[in-house]
């Protein structure tokens, strides 16, 4: 038989996940494609910005995202070495987070399956 979707979105990382999420919410009928298994390792991309933690909190996320490591500034070599804080912006926190992409990645696609997207993983 075959299966109608008014979406399909291929990957399953935040991108994917978020806008499966999104459109979901909207009452979409959503499937996501992975090639991997969650949770899987990514070597890239642990650090969220004060934008990034904002959308996962308008994501109904707040809670699940206060449980990474808070980061209010850092530190750059480069090579020399100069200290970054995060500014003060209207509707975003002063602060990011280390989140590592196992976590955040599997936290992201179970809360675009809640919202009702299909995820199929390993095709």
């Amino acid at each position: 038989m075959t299966q109608r979707y008014d979406l399909v979105i291929a990957g399953g990382g935040p991108s994917g996940a978020a806008a499966a999420w999104q459109a979901a919410q909207t009452g979409a009928k959503v499937v996501v494609l992975d090639k991997a298994e969650f949770p899987r390792d990514k070597p890239c991309g642990d650090g969220l910005t004060a934008r990034a933690v904002s959308y996962l909190q308008k994501m109904g996320l707040a809670e699940e995202v206060d449980k990474f490591h808070r980061v209010n500034r850092v530190t750059v070599y480069s090579p020399s070495q100069w200290e970054l804080s995060f500014p003060t912006r209207p509707g975003m926190p002063n602060h990011g987070y280390v989140a590592p992409r196992p976590q955040l990645d599997t936290l992201l696609l179970k809360h675009a399956e809640a919202a009702g997207a299909e995820i199929r993983q390993s095709c």
